[in-house]
């Protein structure tokens, strides 16, 4: 287990993280700083200066950095030589440790090319003891974020000293070692980053489809000229389709109960953070006690339409279709619509009520105020949707959930990778995990 951040005075002097006794024998322990050839800091030209912006030296910030990145790839801006020259921007050679001490605190990553950076980041370039990636990975685990987390200092902007960053200590294996561990890691970090692409390209193509499906109906797309559509209030659509109010299909519409959720009780409360992309999370939950009277008022049903009323502006509107198990109930800020699904699908709704032109639509009738925005359960019962004969719907339900289901997949996908990183840089960063290098990667 590792132990509290502590000061040593011996050998090493700096900042401590975990519990150099349970490293293997063969590794060093080592001073952040004693693994740079130098260290230093940037600046920004004056963005009064035309003659400093434009040239040909990449420049960059921690803005640009994604904290789960390895290397660095990109840059924001370029400036000139001469805005290189007049400012305290400083270039970080190809191959050093870009880390975080100002703003975007305790981001790290590698350069891959010789950049210009700003005040907000320090340049490691290391000496022949590390490998650069190596210290970025270093620099990832819980520990060491946690100690940028709570050493933060500062008014306006709080950051940390580059001197204490030079004495970070961190777990110091031999250099093939060092390079192994990199190499495991790296691989897992590129799955992630691809299975990410794959979840990014199949969201474009679910928004793509539906914007289609909901103006043609369920066609190809290379036979779209041949439905014959009319114009009507929410766009166009197929001459058999209806346009009706969501009240004219509902059952049932409903404010959710106004009761304070505690961290324990009989019945769990679903609530805004709860609906996410379309579906109901049970992360986070709060929980109620309720008679059997008040529990059957407001239990939530299967195929009922959950609708966030009140927010801040860019969360109101938010819709999710409950699906889950279990006996659940849903706060106050919520509205839940029952449908009669003989004549809308619930799964219909949820999706086109998704749709970013819908949620523009649906932002556009909210009363706004200080910091909450309210879209009351009339306007929504208002609310003008398609209606498709039920056959119609049930095949634009079919082939919108087809790619639904394949981002589902890629997502718990990300979530193993996600989980598989982190205990790998755990186990490996501290020896707890070897692995083989050399001879003994051969055998």
């Amino acid at each position: 287990m590792a132990k509290k951040m502590r000061k040593l005075n011996a050998d090493t002097e700096g900042f401590w993280t975990f519990d150099k006794d349970t490293l293997p024998e063969t590794w060093a322990v080592n001073c952040i700083g004693s693994l740079a050839e130098t260290m230093y800091g940037g600046g920004t030209p004056s963005t009064k200066n035309a003659e400093y912006w434009g040239g040909d030296i990449p420049w960059t910030t921690t803005a640009i950095i994604h904290p789960d990145d390895i290397f660095l790839d990109r840059y924001q801006r370029k400036i000139t030589k001469l805005g290189l020259e007049k400012s305290s921007s400083k270039i970080a050679p190809h191959g050093s440790v870009l880390i975080g001490t100002r703003v975007g605190v305790g981001k790290a990553v590698v350069t891959t090319f010789d950049i210009a950076i700003n005040q907000d980041l320090t340049v490691l370039c290391p000496n022949d003891r590390a490998v650069p990636e190596y210290i970025v990975l270093s620099l990832k685990s819980p520990n060491l974020l946690k100690w940028f987390e709570e050493n933060k200092r500062g008014t306006t902007i709080k950051g940390v000293t580059r001197d204490d960053v030079a004495k970070l200590v961190i777990p110091l294996p031999p250099l093939p070692e060092q390079k192994a561990i990199a190499g495991v890691l790296r691989a897992v970090q590129e799955a992630k980053e691809a299975t990410e692409g794959v979840i990014a390209a199949a969201r474009q193509l679910q928004a793509s489809l539906m914007r289609h499906l909901f103006t043609y109906g369920p066609v190809p797309f290379d036979q779209a000229d041949r439905v014959n559509l009319k114009e009507t209030e929410i766009g166009p659509v197929p001459q058999e389709w209806d346009i009706k109010p969501i009240g004219d299909c509902s059952l049932l519409s409903q404010y959710g109960i106004s009761m304070r959720g505690n961290l324990k009780g009989q019945y769990p409360i679903l609530r805004m953070n709860n609906l996410q992309e379309g579906k109901v999370t049970t992360e986070n939950l709060q929980y109620v006690d309720l008679d059997d009277d008040t529990f059957k008022k407001f239990r939530v049903e299967t195929g009922d339409i959950l609708f966030n009323r009140t927010n801040s502006f860019e969360l109101v509107g938010k819709t999710s279709v409950f699906e889950n198990e279990g006996d659940y109930i849903f706060a106050s800020y919520l509205v839940r619509v029952q449908l009669d699904e003989s004549r809308l699908l619930p799964r219909l709704l949820n999706y086109y009520m998704n749709m970013g032109s819908t949620q523009t639509r649906l932002k556009s009738l909210a009363s706004r105020a200080v910091s909450q925005s309210n879209i009351n359960a009339t306007k929504l019962k208002g609310f003008l949707v398609p209606v498709p004969p039920i056959e119609i719907q049930k095949r634009i339900v079919e082939q919108i959930k087809a790619v639904d289901d394949k981002i589902t997949v890629e997502k718990n996908r990300l979530s193993i990778l996600i989980s598989l990183f982190d205990s790998l840089l755990h186990n490996l960063m501290t020896g707890q995990v070897r692995v083989p290098v050399g001879e003994e990667a051969g055998a």
